[in-house]
């Protein structure tokens, strides 16, 4: 099965924490996007992570995951069909990739997005805040950036094909590195493990406008 995907994750306790059965803390999920500087509406809704990933389809929606003991440092987090950070995983210096690694400096993060259809994959791993692999292209213009040694998930993934080639096994080369937040391949996860919640981004009208309100006055 092809996939469109796009998750950024993170993970500061022991490897695979997120394949444990956990449920989302709404206070912290919050505070993760208000931190973030992401816009949304109020209305939302718990469900399973995979029902989560079925909901991005609609217009704006993305779910969120805010896992830990502590509600105001949450120990992991997913985010995934987050419409701002679609297409943009491969762009340098992404300021929102950025917010989110500075909410979880001594973790992992893992940025990820897929669309088999162009076998487009991009994918960046920061470890401790430190970027260690990033890796983009598509079936047309071949393999754009191949920054950092390769993974030991990657290598496991490659070492199993005679060919390996990046752009032909994005996919599986993003969602084993999943395996050091979950435990498993991304698309080996248990949907009913974790709970996520719902969210549908304010309309880009409304959010133009906040943001013209928010500028600074002109020097007179």
């Amino acid at each position: 099965m092809g996939w469109k995907i796009c998750c950024i994750i993170a993970n500061e306790r022991q490897p695979g924490y997120l394949g444990t059965e956990m449920k989302h803390d709404e206070t912290a999920g919050r505070a993760i996007l208000d931190k973030m500087r992401i816009l949304v509406t109020w209305s939302t809704s718990y469900v399973f992570l995979e029902s989560g990933l079925d909901a991005i389809d609609r217009r704006r929606s993305f779910c969120i995951g805010a896992y830990g003991e502590d509600p105001t440092k949450p120990g992991a987090a997913i985010i995934a069909g987050l419409p701002d950070l679609i297409g943009t995983v491969e762009h340098e210096n992404n300021e929102l990739i950025q917010r989110f690694v500075s909410l979880f400096p001594s973790g992992d993060v893992f940025a990820f997005d897929l669309e088999s259809s162009t076998n487009y994959f991009a994918y960046a791993l920061y470890e401790k805040s430190v970027l260690r692999r990033k890796a983009f292209g598509d079936a047309e213009r071949g393999v754009v950036l191949n920054e950092g040694t390769l993974l030991e998930e990657e290598s496991e993934v490659l070492n199993k094909s005679g060919n390996k080639d990046l752009v032909t096994h994005g996919e599986a080369l993003a969602f084993n590195i999943c395996k050091r937040f979950f435990g498993r391949p991304f698309d080996a996860l248990d949907g009913d493990k974790l709970t996520v919640e719902i969210y549908t981004m304010l309309p880009r009208v409304f959010i133009s406008i906040r943001k013209f309100l928010r500028r600074p006055p002109f020097d007179r």
